[in-house]
C-alpha cells in the first residue's frame, strides 16, 4: 500500500482469541482449586486445544502469576 512515496498505516484487526469467555474463566478456577497445578494439566482437565503458552497468557491476562514452590528436601 504504497501511495506516492509514503507508507499508508491500515487499520489492523488483533488476532481472533483461541479461548471463549467460559473457557477462559474455567481456566482461572482450575488454578483457583488447585494453586500448584500447571498449564499443561489445566489443557489437559478442560480438553482444551491450546498450547499451554496460551493458558499462561489468559492467567497472566486475569492477573494470577503463580510460581510453582519447589518442596525441601531433606538432608
Amino acid at each position: 500500500m504504497k501511495d506516492s512515496d509514503y507508507y499508508v498505516s491500515s487499520d489492523r484487526r488483533p488476532r481472533p482469541k483461541l479461548t471463549t469467555p467460559q473457557e477462559d474463566e474455567n481456566i482461572r478456577r482450575a488454578v483457583q482449586d488447585d494453586p500448584f497445578t500447571n498449564a499443561v494439566a489445566i489443557r489437559e482437565s478442560l480438553h482444551l486445544n491450546v498450547t499451554p503458552q496460551t493458558i499462561r497468557n489468559r492467567l497472566h491476562g486475569a492477573g494470577i502469576h503463580h510460581r510453582v514452590v519447589l518442596p525441601l528436601t531433606k538432608r
